[in-house]
């Protein structure tokens, strides 16, 4: 692969701050709860978006690409961008780490591959680092189906 085919690591960088930056001044200007509030708050949807990304591996696992595609734009894609925002608060990091691994596991939505189930559980595991950055208790791995 030419360099020119490759996003220089200072563009990507700049394309996550940047979709931080959107989804926090969304929040702030919606007044969108940004932080976990305990039973049935910021907190538990993150914990549900987590438990999504891990359904949405058990499906990848099992060979259906489909159903990982819809359960992840359906249950996930949002809240994730939420919960970047919640972390970056105390973990820039962390937040930038949960975003790298949505964009990764966006791009094999597209053109599934051998490495989507993997890519999911990295998905799911920066997501937990992220609940913890949060203020929320880590979920922990996947435990597959």
């Amino acid at each position: 692969m030419s360099l020119s085919g490759r996003r220089p690591l200072g563009l990507l960088l700049g394309g996550v701050l940047a979709t931080m930056a959107v989804t926090v001044a969304v929040m702030a200007f919606t007044g969108a709860d940004d932080g976990p509030t305990g039973e049935g708050g910021a907190g538990a949807s993150f914990v549900s978006t987590h438990a999504a990304v891990c359904q949405a591996a058990d499906a990848a696992r099992q060979g259906d690409a489909r159903r990982a595609r819809a359960l992840f734009l359906d249950l996930a894609h949002q809240s994730l961008h939420e919960l970047a925002a919640a972390a970056q608060e105390s973990d820039r990091a962390s937040a930038a780490r949960l975003l790298e691994a949505k964009g990764r596991v966006e791009t094999l939505l597209e053109n599934p591959g051998q490495t989507l189930a993997g890519d999911l559980d990295t998905l799911a595991v920066a997501t937990g680092r992220a609940i913890a950055a949060a203020g929320a208790t880590d979920p922990g791995p996947c435990r597959p189906a």
